[in-house]
């Protein structure tokens, strides 16, 4: 039985990106990643459901308040 939940993460600088996707997965989620608050939308509008979003506030193309309307 698995505890993994979904998790989306949004974080325009790549290293930062991936080294929390990295400790997500090695805890055993399944993890999303987007580089903007756009390519998050798109995700979402994709049809995943993630049980968290862990968004980066200032991103390049909108705000975190942006991305939450």
């Amino acid at each position: 039985m698995s505890i993994g939940k979904t998790l989306l993460v949004i974080e325009d600088d790549a290293d930062n990106r991936e080294a929390v996707a990295r400790i997500l997965r090695d805890a055993g989620h399944e993890v999303l990643s987007a580089a903007t608050g756009r390519d998050g939308l798109k995700i979402l509008h994709g049809g995943a459901r993630p049980d968290l979003i862990l968004l980066d506030f200032w991103l390049p193309d909108m705000t975190g308040h942006a991305f939450l309307e």
